[in-house]
């Protein structure tokens, strides 16, 4: 992939994702205050947020370059050169895949050695209500 497509596809990324981060679903309210988020639990819980989010949008991501990729084959009309990249495409997409899980796989193998009980599953967090304004 050249610069110029991956400077596109970073950039509707970006701009994709900004109104999740800027309405902080990720960060727990403790986030908010001045001092906040000082106990073991609540950096476990950004931390598993953090995560979860970001292998959100990496399966996406893999099921775009599987769509592209196919999409690549079958409107080849024969052409061995777009079959060839419609390959590359699903080829990348199942290592990312594989990258993906093993990451999510390695994630959960760790939080188990750090806190046997699986309580940071209690961590996640929703997005919160904004009160009604008057």
């Amino acid at each position: 992939m050249n610069g110029k497509k991956f400077a596109i596809l970073f950039s509707t990324a970006v701009l994709l994702l900004a109104p999740q981060v800027a309405s902080a679903a990720i960060l727990p309210d403790c986030a908010k205050e001045p001092g906040g988020c000082a106990q073991l639990s609540q950096l476990i819980q950004v931390g598993v947020n953090y995560g979860r989010f970001i292998l959100g949008i990496s399966g996406a991501l893999a099921l775009v370059f599987f769509i592209w990729g196919g999409f690549l084959i079958l409107t080849s009309a024969g052409v061995s050169d777009r079959v060839k990249k419609g390959k590359e495409a699903l080829r990348a997409a199942t290592i990312g895949l594989i990258i993906i899980f093993g990451a999510f796989t390695a994630v959960k193998f760790i939080l188990r050695m750090v806190d046997p009980t699986g309580t940071y599953d209690q961590y996640v967090l929703q997005p919160t209500k904004e009160p009604a304004r008057e």
